[in-house]
């Protein structure tokens, strides 16, 4: 599973996502902690937003939606980290 690292203000860090591709949860990890994570579609459209009060894991279901790409979005400082998730049956 790729971990993806970021600059946030000077401040490095990483953050992974997985299973990927999914056929229904997808867990988030970040060594920042996340306030809340978004669900959209591939068109940005927001299907979930979940509150997680600075944890530094979250599992999101995808299983109710339909086959498709979707991106995990959430903010670290000033900027918004995503990432592409693939959702298969």
């Amino acid at each position: 599973n790729p971990v993806w690292s970021t600059e946030n203000d000077s401040n490095y860090f990483e953050w992974k996502y997985y299973p990927n591709p999914t056929r229904d949860y997808v867990t988030v990890e970040s060594s920042e902690g996340i306030d809340f994570i978004f669900l959209t579609d591939i068109s940005g459209k927001v299907l979930q937003k979940v509150d997680l009060n600075n944890s530094h894991q979250a599992t999101l279901y995808l299983g109710d939606y339909p086959v498709g790409i979707y991106l995990l979005r959430y903010p670290v400082g000033k900027q918004w980290v995503t990432g592409k998730v693939v959702l298969l049956r």
